[in-house]
């Protein structure tokens, strides 16, 4: 191999090395230097879970992961209702505009046997975390979630 080629490959070995630890270093700066919350959310057929039901205001990362064989999505909506109680549309969507629901992040959607993390700045208050897809928040998609101070 004559050495221009051997530098030229060199080269094409650093800068992929170099780009993937561009790539992952925010992520791993990210990961080791924040404190933020990271919840979990369960979604199945008729139901969701949180890993846990409260968290502190400021920003909140989230992980969708779905079961059953229907694709989900969820939207964080801020009230004082309790999660069951939500104003309804005729298709049992929770009404996005009634009052006192305030949707302050709309529609991650992930497929069936999916994940997702995304993240949503939050303020102290009562939350309800729901499937809005047509039918679901009916049949008990929906779950509450407390930030405090």
């Amino acid at each position: 191999m004559s050495n221009a080629k051997h530098v030229r490959l060199r080269r094409r070995r650093f800068v992929g090395i170099t780009t993937a630890l561009v790539a992952i270093a925010p992520l791993s700066a990210a990961g080791a230097a924040t404190t933020a919350p990271f919840i979990t959310i369960i979604v199945s057929s008729d139901s969701i879970t949180l890993t846990q039901a409260s968290t502190k205001a400021g920003v909140v990362a989230f992980e969708l992961v779905t079961g059953g064989t229907d694709a989900h999505e969820i939207d964080i909506v801020r009230t004082d209702l309790d999660a069951g109680a939500l104003p309804l549309k005729k298709n049992k969507q929770f009404n996005e505009r009634a009052k006192g629901v305030v949707v302050v992040k709309e529609a991650v959607k992930v497929a069936s046997g999916g994940r997702k993390l995304f993240s949503a700045k939050l303020t102290p208050g009562n939350y309800v975390l729901a499937d809005n897809l047509p039918g679901h928040y009916g049949r008990g998609e929906h779950v509450a979630l407390l930030v405090t101070k």
